[in-house]
């Protein structure tokens, strides 16, 4: 059996100078959103929804959020570590979220066990059974969009969502899905939520530019070019290029070099894969990295 070798990546910005002024991804239309009532309400045995959370449990998975039913999601942070182990304490045997502060959030999995979603910080990596999230701006996730007690938990499989699995493990790559049904903030009703998610989303995607060009960097914007380089010794059946979920290019033969251009993106945070497919088409070794854009002049 063939090991999975390590993936040499490089990024390299060919002409930043072709940037042309390309307005940031705005919201989306607003969707259905209801109005919180309580779960004691003797007319209703289920609150409507207020919003949804999605989180991708792998490195730089999205964790998005969505006001009208799951038609369309905007990016409101990242995962930095995935779960991969439950720990008890739960107090239910169903799944659901049984604590959320601005500290973190603990959710049920079933048999009484929790998994965790908490801030960037080097104990929280430490933790096995914690998806961590990094750190966004004041006001957006970890502030107010966090799915608070009460709040259903799923697992999207082939786009659909459905129960937790008894005894269900976090894997990397699982799709959890988080239904809101109210917020703990006052001023933010179930019909302004979808433009609160719109700003958080914005709030994201400026601060993630303001980061890196704090850093003395600057943002693609324009023309860039992905070099991927295979391990000595090995050849792979092809490589495929992958942006934001979306395959981009697909090599077969040495360089594997794939030209974009960047003035067709949405200003903020993307996510640019290199995988390294075997002679059967399976993917064996992949490399990922974030890509900022930035095509304002």
């Amino acid at each position: 059996m063939r090991a999975a070798p390590a993936l040499a990546f490089l990024l390299c910005l060919i002409s930043p100078a072709a940037a042309k002024a390309e307005g940031g991804k705005g919201g989306r239309e607003e969707g259905k959103t209801g109005t919180a009532i309580s779960t004691s309400d003797p007319w209703r045995s289920t609150p409507p929804e207020t919003y949804r959370l999605r989180v991708m449990n792998t490195l730089y998975g999205e964790v998005e959020a969505s006001t009208d039913g799951g038609e369309t999601w905007l990016l409101v942070a990242r995962v930095l570590k995935p779960a991969v182990e439950r720990v008890p304490g739960g107090m239910a045997e169903s799944a659901t979220v049984e604590k959320s502060s601005h500290h973190g959030m603990a959710f049920g999995v079933g048999d009484k066990k929790l998994v965790r979603m908490l801030p960037d910080s080097p104990a929280n990596h430490r933790d096995p059974a914690a998806i961590v999230v990094n750190q966004t701006p004041a006001g957006s996730l970890f502030k107010d969009l966090l799915p608070t007690a009460g709040s259903s938990v799923q697992q999207v499989t082939n786009r659909k969502p459905s129960a937790l699995p008894p005894g269900y493990l976090p894997q990397e790559n699982d799709q959890l899905l988080f239904i809101v049904y109210r917020v703990n903030r006052t001023d933010i009703s179930p019909p302004k939520m979808a433009d609160y998610v719109k700003e958080a989303s914005q709030r994201y995607q400026d601060g993630a530019i303001a980061k890196v060009r704090a850093s003395g960097k600057k943002p693609a914007g324009g023309f860039l070019t992905i070099n991927a380089t295979p391990a000595k010794g090995d050849s792979p059946g092809a490589i495929t290029f992958v942006l934001d979920g979306a395959v981009v290019g697909i090599l077969n033969r040495a360089p594997y070099s794939l030209r974009l251009d960047t003035r067709s993106w949405t200003n903020g945070e993307h996510l640019v894969e290199v995988r390294g497919l075997n002679d059967n088409g399976a993917s064996y070794t992949q490399k990922k990295v974030l890509v900022v854009v930035d095509n304002r002049p």
